[in-house]
C-alpha cells in the first residue's frame, strides 16, 4: 500500500515504537488529530485507526533497515510531516557487572536504530517536518551507576538529535525526557532491579506514574507548535511542565 496526501487526512505521521506503551499514546494522539499515522513496532497487530503498520524488532539492524526500504516505498506519493522514534530500551545491572552483549543491546534501542534510519527517512521529510527523539527523567541524572549503558545512550541520542537540528535548521528537533509513565518498558526496568538487586531508588513503591494521556498531549502539542525556540532537549514534568534538562 502507498501513502498518497492529502486525501482524508492531510498530514502523515511515522511513529517508531508506536505500537505499545508511550508509543501508543503519542500515535493515538496524532491519530485524534487527523494525521495519517504509520506506526512500526514487534506487535503483528496493527493499532486501530492508523493507516499502515509494520511489525519489526528495530533491534535486529537486518530486519529495521529492510523495513526502512518499506517505509521509503509507501511514502514515495507523500511527504512526512512528523517522525517520531519512541523505541527505548533499559536494564539495570550492579555497576561493573552489566554484560558485552547487554552494552550492545542498549546502544542497538537507544542510538543505534536512530542513527541508521534516519538518513533515509529524511529523504521522504517535507521542509518544515517535526522529528522527535526520547529519553526519560533518567537520562541525564548523576550518581546512579546501575543505569551508565542506558544513560550513555540516551546522551548520545540527545547528541545526535542536536546535530540533526544544526544540519537541518529549516526542520523542527526535539529530544524530549518524558517521565516515569505505567508502561511495560517500565514494568520490565522494575523486574530487572529485582533480579539484579539494583539501587535505582526512583523505582520504589513510592513512584506514581505521569498521566500517559497528559504527557503524550503535551509531547505532541510542543512538537507541532512552530512558534516554540527553546532548546532541542527538554524536560517534561510529571505534571506536563517543559523545562530546560536539569533546571
Amino acid at each position: 500500500m502507498t501513502i498518497r496526501s492529502p486525501n482524508d487526512c492531510n498530514r502523515t505521521a511515522i511513529v517508531v515504537g508506536g505500537t505499545s506503551g508511550f508509543g501508543a499514546a503519542i500515535t493515538e494522539e496524532l491519530r485524534q488529530r487527523r494525521f495519517a499515522v504509520i506506526t512500526v513496532g514487534r506487535s503483528a497487530d496493527s493499532p486501530r485507526g492508523v493507516r499502515l503498520h509494520f511489525s519489526c524488532d528495530v533491534g535486529d539492524l537486518q530486519a529495521w533497515d529492510m523495513t526502512v526500504g518499506k517505509i521509503l516505498e509507501a511514502t514515495i506519493s507523500a511527504k512526512v510531516d512528523v517522525l517520531i522514534y519512541t523505541v527505548g530500551y533499559a536494564r539495570v545491572f550492579p555497576f561493573g557487572h552489566t554484560p558485552s552483549e547487554e552494552w550492545h543491546r542498549h546502544l542497538r534501542l537507544n542510538l543505534t536504530y536512530v542513527a541508521e534510519s534516519f538518513p533515509y527517512l529524511e529523504t521522504v521529510l517535507s521542509e518544515n517536518a517535526s522529528i522527535a527523539t526520547t529519553g526519560s527523567q533518567w537520562s541525564f541524572r548523576h550518581g546512579w551507576p546501575d543505569l551508565i549503558p542506558y544513560i550513555t545512550a540516551k546522551h548520545a541520542l540527545a547528541t545526535l538529535t542536536e546535530e540533526y537540528a544544526a544540519t537541518f535548521p529549516q526542520r523542527r528537533f526535539r529530544h524530549y525526557c518524558v517521565p516515569t509513565m505505567a508502561t511495560p518498558g517500565y514494568d520490565a526496568v522494575r523486574q530487572s532491579v529485582i533480579e539484579n538487586k539494583g539501587t535505582l531508588h526512583t523505582l520504589s513503591d513510592k513512584s506514581r506514574p505521569a498521566d500517559i494521556g497528559l504527557i503524550s498531549r503535551v509531547f505532541v502539542t510542543d512538537l507541532l507548535d512552530s512558534t516554540v525556540t527553546h532548546p532541542v532537549t527538554r524536560e517534561i514534568s510529571a505534571a506536563g511542565n517543559l523545562k530546560p534538562v536539569g533546571a
